[in-house]
C-alpha cells in the first residue's frame, strides 16, 4: 500500500516480482491439482474429464485430500495442507481490510484518525457480516434434484 512506503521509492521491482510470485504459485497450483485429478481418474478407471466434471468448482478440495489421505503420513500433509489454506485467507483478508480502512482514515482523516480502533471494528463486523452468507448452504453448491 502507498501510504506505507516512502514518497520516492521506486516501485517496479518489487511490484514484478509480487506479480511473477503470485502466477508462478498460481501456475504450479493448477500443474498440482491437475496432475492429481489425472492419478485419481486413473485409481478410479474414469476419464480425467469425467472426474473433473464430478468434482466442479471446488477441485482443489477434492484432489488434494484424496491424495494427501494415500501419502506416507496423511495426518502430517493434511495439517500442513490446512495450515497453508488458512495462511493464505489470513493473508488475503488482512490485506483487504487493511487496504479498505486505511482508504477511509486517509479519505476522512479529520474524523476518523483518533478512532481507528472504532474503524478497525465497524470493519471487521462488515466482514463477519458479509461472509455469513457464504457459509450457508446456497448458490453454486446448492444442488436441486427434480
Amino acid at each position: 500500500m502507498a501510504s506505507y512506503n516512502r514518497f520516492h521509492q521506486k516501485l517496479f521491482w518489487s511490484s514484478t516480482l509480487c506479480v511473477i510470485a503470485a502466477g508462478f504459485t498460481s501456475f504450479f497450483n493448477g500443474l498440482v491439482v491437475f496432475a492429481l485429478l489425472g492419478v485419481m481418474a486413473k485409481q478410479s478407471g474414469m476419464t480425467v474429464h469425467e472426474s473433473a466434471s464430478q468434482s466442479g468448482p471446488g477441485i482443489a478440495f477434492v484432489a488434494f485430500p484424496t491424495i494427501l489421505s494415500t501419502m506416507p503420513l496423511p495426518q502430517l500433509w493434511s495439517v500442513l495442507f490446512f495450515i497453508m489454506l488458512i495462511t493464505v485467507v489470513f493473508d488475503s483478508l488482512f490485506g483487504m481490510f487493511e487496504t479498505i480502512t486505511s482508504f477511509l482514515i486517509e479519505t476522512f482523516p479529520r474524523q476518523l484518525v483518533k478512532r481507528r480502533v472504532l474503524v478497525n471494528i465497524v470493519t471487521g463486523l462488515l466482514f463477519f457480516l458479509s461472509g455469513l452468507p457464504l457459509t450457508m448452504n446456497t448458490g453454486i453448491s446448492l444442488r436441486l434434484h427434480c
